[in-house]
């Protein structure tokens, strides 16, 4: 394995963290730094793995989790994550005139554009009644289709007394 200078393995663990591929963290690593190192030897710097569960110094084991952490957090700071960006966005592509006259691609966005206003992107869903209110539920229903149901295994024991008994041991 190459030897790394600490700025280059704060600079592979912080890229695990935040999901980077090892194929973009091992370009990434060539472009910024000039070091060539292999898939595996980035995959070494993941405390997910079993390698680096057992090798892998501790400081930068608490590296890892903090930056995870922060970055889970923070999903809020980046902007495609915000309704208001992508609609901004897929607005944008549909007034440009190239687009425009791709009518094919003009309904997808704004397929596109209605789902995500419409929350279709969310996790987040509300069932409720009209007007928010709690939905009612009708126990009468219910009840009067068990007795229903009840009656009608009566009729069907009474009428073939054989067929609904339990069988013989």
């Amino acid at each position: 394995m190459a030897d790394l200078t600490d700025d280059q393995k704060r600079f592979i663990v912080e890229s695990l963290a935040c999901y980077d591929t090892p194929t973009m963290i091992k370009d990434a690593l060539k472009e910024r730094f000039g070091v060539e190192i292999t898939l595996q030897g980035i995959n070494y710097y993941n405390p997910d793995s079993a390698q680096a569960k057992q090798q892998l110094a501790q400081k930068w084991k608490d590296l890892f989790a903090d930056r995870r952490a922060s970055f889970d957090s923070d999903a809020e700071t980046i902007p495609i994550s915000r309704t208001a960006f992508r609609l901004r966005r897929l607005y944008q592509m549909i007034d440009d005139p190239k687009v425009a006259k791709n009518k094919v691609l003009v309904a997808a966005l704004l397929k596109q554009a209605a789902m995500d206003a419409g929350g279709m992107f969310s996790n987040k869903r509300e069932i409720s009644g009209p007007g928010g209110k709690p939905i009612e539920v009708n126990t009468q229903a219910r009840e009067q289709a068990a007795k229903e149901l009840d009656e009608w295994r009566k009729a069907q024991a009474e009428n073939l007394p054989g067929l609904l008994s339990e069988p013989p041991p």
